[in-house]
């Protein structure tokens, strides 16, 4: 039953998906034979081809990108480097990142944005945040964004850099981490007038030497920072999208990239309806979501992602002239429609030989180089992943999962044959304790087990529209309800009540109506139904959490249940507990009857006593503000209680 319990939890992991479908992985080894045969060796990293302009006047810039750290410890230079005892090999991969050696904390290359004469700005990513350094004639500056940084974990970053606005403010850098701001540091604003030449994300130094060593000989000069830094190693990790913006954005605008996903692939236009929609899911107004998107349409001007790229060539999807997606498909278009039109005029004059339709390749292939924004380098590579969600069609659909939600025939034997083993034992008032104690072990881990199965099911329907049509439409619901129902409810727990309040909301509208609108069948029905939280088996803990959580839900919206759960019904519900503690004890059992069981005949009427009244009680809740005809039922329905069966 344990090992059972860890597959259900590890599927359910395996359904939930962090971080984006696609995106750059810069920390393959193409020599571990999980890279792509076009992967090559160094450090991997983009390579912008086509650099953004440098941002003049007072804009500022903006780099954003969804990522995640594999390790900040680079493996290269500890494997080369011998360790205290003399051998090689560095630390032990299980310990905290290694400090570098001169004390200081491990830093990993995020972009570097430089000209030819190292002039511009550069950020390295470490445990404790982000540092920036700036290079401009010669005059160096470096500063420390502080900010909690974890390996293994998908996170939005965004560095913001503003130029002085005197007398107003000074030169800043912001940092913001999953769109809140954690970190704001002045930092001077390098004026850059030649053409940034190198800018790379994810390893910088081996691809501006230039950049590297005008920067390494203006910081040994510099008192404040002593001998020149040593090389920074490459980013060993995943990136999602990476946008540049050629201002610097606002506290608001940050937390709209970041609540857009790491799975948006847009350019923020207003008109867009997904962006929209995810932008009211996080509780900004229309007019504050249109307000956001179109000061960050114009301001994008280069976004890469995985979904984008073809080969070691990735296209930017901002739709400007000089490039990008749209771009490219111009090109092509004109191509084929020039050689369409050359080939129809040689034709016709009839001067056109086989070897003038030699097919030019270097020629094509430079004009499709001029479309490239980037190239992928080194060992990086593109990968996309799949949930557990988006595969379980290929095995029948969530509806496989059914036979974990029915009794375990096996079990339920065992349990039985337990009971009346118990039962045996009590009369002879032989370790009654400790046999009370297995029964119950062995109930607990039943209802585990259904706990489990229940929170699969909804990490598999959560998020994939696909998988709660095809549930709703066969009526999956009202199937999950009676498999609960099967074993009397003996499988019924407070623990369990939460699970399924979660399964009801992971299907969002499909919640409140069965097929061809059925409330019956609604997946609702699952959470109200007296029936299944009343059922004869199950446990007094059970009903009580399902009697608070109903005394809790008329109390926050008193119509809404009233729709769901008319009063007539939960009437006819304590009517069925009336007449279940009339005649769970009587006279004549009392007297023939121990004293042990007659403590737990008197236990199941106090249960059903309780249940009862809190059905009434919700049931009186729900009824002011309700139609006089709903009063007249509810009336002869408890006429109807009142009348011994």
């Amino acid at each position: 039953a344990d090992a059972r319990r860890r597959i259900l939890r590890a599927l359910r992991a395996a359904a939930r998906r962090e971080g984006p479908a696609a995106y750059f992985d810069l920390a393959g080894d193409p020599s571990s034979g999980n890279a792509s045969a076009e992967a090559e060796e160094g450090p991997g990293c983009l390579v912008l081809r086509r650099p953004p302009a440098w941002p003049s006047g007072r804009a500022g810039y903006t780099f954003a990108a969804w990522m995640r750290v594999e390790s900040f410890r680079d493996v290269e230079s500890e494997s080369r480097s011998p360790s205290s005892d003399g051998s090689r090999g560095g630390s032990d991969p299980r310990e905290a990142p290694a400090r570098a050696r001169d004390g200081s904390e491990p830093r990993v290359a995020l972009f570097a944005m430089r000209g030819a004469s190292g002039t511009g700005v550069a950020a390295e990513l470490g445990p404790s945040g982000v540092e920036m350094s700036t290079l401009e004639h010669g005059k160096a500056e470096r500063v420390l964004l502080d900010a909690n940084v974890q390996e293994k974990r998908w996170m939005f970053i965004a560095v913001t850099h503003a130029p002085a606005r005197p007398p107003l403010s000074s030169a800043t850098a912001r940092l913001y981490v999953d769109g809140e701001l954690v970190s704001s540091k002045k930092l001077r604003f390098p004026r850059v007038a030649e053409p940034l030449t190198s800018c790379v994300i994810g390893a910088f130094d081996a691809f501006d030497a230039a950049a590297a060593a005008a920067a390494a000989a203006t910081f040994s000069k510099s008192a404040a920072f002593g001998a020149a830094p040593e090389k920074t190693p490459p980013f060993r990790g995943q990136i999602g999208a990476v946008r540049f913006f050629d201002d610097a954005l606002s506290a608001a605008a940050a937390a709209a990239v970041a609540a857009l996903g790491p799975d948006y692939l847009g350019s923020f236009s207003p008109t867009e309806t997904a962006s929209g929609v995810a932008l009211a899911n996080v509780g900004m107004s229309h007019s504050e979501a249109r307000e956001i998107r179109e000061s960050l349409a114009p301001r994008l001007v280069l976004s890469l992602n995985a979904a984008a790229a073809t080969g070691r060539s990735c296209f930017s999807t901002v739709a400007d002239p000089g490039g990008g997606v749209l771009a490219a498909l111009a090109a092509a278009r004109v191509r084929v429609e020039g050689r369409i039109k050359d080939g129809i005029a040689g034709a016709i004059a009839g001067i056109v030989g086989e070897r003038d339709f030699v097919f030019d390749e270097k020629n094509e292939n430079e004009k499709d180089n001029s479309t490239v924004a980037a190239t992928l380098a080194g060992a990086a590579r593109v990968c996309a992943t799949h949930s557990a969600k988006d595969v379980v069609h290929c095995l029948g659909g969530v509806h496989v999962l059914f036979p974990l939600l029915a009794p375990n025939i096996g079990a339920e034997s065992d349990v039985r044959a337990e009971a009346e083993r118990v039962q045996s034992l009590k009369e002879k008032d032989t370790c009654s304790s400790s046999v009370d104690r297995e029964v119950s072990a062995a109930l607990s881990t039943e209802q585990g087990l259904v706990k489990d199965a229940v929170d699969l099911l909804a990490g598999l329907l959560e998020g994939s529209r696909l998988n709660q049509e095809a549930l709703h439409a066969s009526g999956g619901f009202a199937l999950v309800g009676r498999l609960l129902k099967m074993d009397g409810g003996a499988r019924l727990s407070p623990a369990l009540l939460p699970s399924v309040e979660h399964l009801v909301r992971s299907v969002g509208r499909f919640a409140w109506a069965g097929p061809g609108n059925d409330p019956d069948q609604a997946a609702v029905r699952l959470l109200l139904d007296p029936q299944l939280w009343g059922a004869p088996r199950a446990s007094p803990e059970a009903l009580a959490a399902h009697s608070a959580f109903l005394k809790r839900l008329a109390k926050r919206d008193p119509e809404a249940l009233r729709a769901l759960l008319p009063p007539p019904a939960l009437v006819d519900a304590a009517a069925e507990f009336l007449h279940a503690s009339l005649t769970s004890v009587s006279l004549d059992d009392v007297r023939t009857r121990s004293g042990s069981e007659t403590n737990d005949a008197s236990e199941r009427k106090r249960v059903a006593q309780h249940r009862r009244r809190a059905l009434l009680a919700v049931a009186g809740s729900v009824l002011p503000g309700a139609v006089p005809a709903l009063f007249e039922e509810t009336a002869a329905a408890a006429a109807a209680a009142r009348t011994p069966a």
